[in-house]
């Protein structure tokens, strides 16, 4: 883990921009949230990499779609409150 945050901050330093990171994950997921405390915040926590990165968490629901009556409706893998959540980060 050490040499990809290493990678990353050397990665950034020879660009003109900070480099752009966009981490999509599933609201309420249990797995995405203990990848994001852990070991995001020990990637994240290593000296000069807030420095050189962009980071952008962007919610994301694994949700299917049916059409009833003429409307979609979707239904999100972790429950209802997985695609509330996500609309709400939209706005």
């Amino acid at each position: 883990m050490q040499i990809a945050v290493v990678l990353i901050v050397i990665l950034a330093a020879c660009m003109a921009d900070k480099l752009s990171i966009k981490v999509y994950y599933e609201s309420l997921c249990p797995g995405c949230s203990q990848f994001i405390s852990e070991q995001m915040n020990i990637a994240l926590s290593a000296k000069g990499v807030l420095d050189v990165i962009d980071l952008h968490l962007v919610p994301y629901g694994n949700a299917k779609e049916s059409e009833v009556g003429g409307k979609f409706a979707y239904t999100c893998q972790h429950g209802a409150m997985v695609c509330h959540t996500c609309e709400i980060n939209k706005v």
